[in-house]
């Protein structure tokens, strides 16, 4: 197999991610663990990265290998960029740092984008590992935030929305509901919006407002049952009160 790599390596120096294959096999020719195995292991992801910078797959390994030589700085470097370059490359970074990295240390060295920033979410446990999770829905909301002020109509809701999930979950209710009017605001006409609105003041017992929005929704989808059975219960409680 290394006589074949070899042959093709002459034909085709620039196939980097070979190296890397190279690197599989290696250890028929040295063990593992010799002074000689190591340096050539070192020659073959330097001519990888020399024939192939940009390759997610090359710095993926790249990153591997920086772990084992004790460059954690370096690893997350070559990680940080194979995400940039390609985002189907997010649940290879994402496993093989949260189950080590904690949450502030994973966004001070990738500033996740919004994507991202949704992905880490759930790779901590809320209870489990709640200095993390916090962490991690904090500067969630903080970049749907960011994001909700450069995006569409639409898009604002969405990112405006997950804001308030997140701010919910932190027991800051009252940022909750500013998301939520910042986004009607934005986009008075969104059907899945005054639902949401209502259902999350319907949980705060505020029944009166919540009433507001669920009758608009149920306006135009008359037969959601859900609804209106909230919109009934919502009524009985504001007249007894």
């Amino acid at each position: 197999a290394i006589k074949h790599l070899r042959r093709g390596l002459t034909g085709a120096p620039l196939v980097g991610e070979a190296y890397l294959y190279w690197d599989e096999v290696a250890f028929v020719e040295n063990a593992v663990d010799s002074d000689a195995y190591r340096t050539q292991r070192q020659q073959r992801l330097k001519q990888a990265l020399a024939a192939r910078p940009r390759s997610p797959v090359v710095l993926l390994r790249a990153g591997r290998d920086a772990i084992l030589d004790g460059e954690l700085k370096q690893a997350l470097a070559y990680w940080n960029l194979a995400m940039k370059i390609d985002s189907a490359f997010e649940d290879n970074v994402l496993d093989l740092t949260t189950t080590t990295l904690p949450a502030a240390e994973f966004i001070k060295a990738f500033q996740p984008n919004w994507s991202v920033s949704k992905k880490l979410l759930l790779r901590y446990h809320p209870v489990k590992q709640r200095a993390d999770y916090q962490q991690a829905l904090q500067y969630l909301a903080d970049v749907s935030i960011a994001q909700a002020k450069k995006s569409t109509i639409t898009e604002t809701a969405d990112y405006l929305v997950t804001a308030a999930s997140c701010y919910e979950q932190l027991g800051r209710s009252d940022l909750s509901r500013r998301c939520y009017d910042a986004a009607l605001k934005r986009d008075p006409g969104n059907l899945t919006l005054h639902r949401d609105y209502g259902k999350w003041l319907y949980g705060k017992k505020d029944f009166a407002e919540a009433t507001e929005h669920l009758s608009w929704f149920a306006m135009r989808n008359p037969d959601d049952l859900e609804i209106n059975e909230m919109l009934e219960v919502a009524a009985k409680e504001r007249l007894r009160n």
